[in-house]
């Protein structure tokens, strides 16, 4: 599988709904695992969302993606990789981290890059 360089970032993102199913039920065999352990640390309790912030997260996202579809601005498409980079990483999820390299692939080069983190050149 081959692309040209230039194809990069021209892409056309389509969330797909299944992704958020497949988080919800990672979050749920998370949450299972964890609940067998007979004594849970703090930092495994932080890794398993309950059904109301994945409630919460699943609107907010469906949100931003329903704005993102109805004018296409590459902003509204930054801001919803940023919303799913944040839970990815707040709850460990690798399928949401599947979703934010999909949308990296449609964004332009300049777009990809976190502008809030600058990292000192040596």
């Amino acid at each position: 599988m081959e692309q040209n360089i230039f194809d990069i970032g021209s892409g056309r993102y389509i969330f797909d709904a299944k992704t958020l199913e497949a988080f919800i039920e990672e979050a749920r065999n998370r949450s299972s695992e964890s609940g067998e352990k007979a004594l849970l640390e703090i930092s495994d309790l932080a890794d398993v969302p309950s059904d109301w912030e994945m409630q919460c997260i699943f609107e907010e996202v469906m949100a931003l993606y329903h704005d993102f579809i109805q004018c296409q601005r590459v902003e509204l498409l930054v801001r919803l990789k940023c919303r799913l980079e944040e839970v990815s990483i707040r709850y460990k999820s690798h399928v949401l981290a599947e979703e934010v390299l999909t949308i990296n692939s449609c964004l332009p080069y300049e777009q990809r890059i976190f502008y809030g983190s600058k990292v000192p050149r040596e």
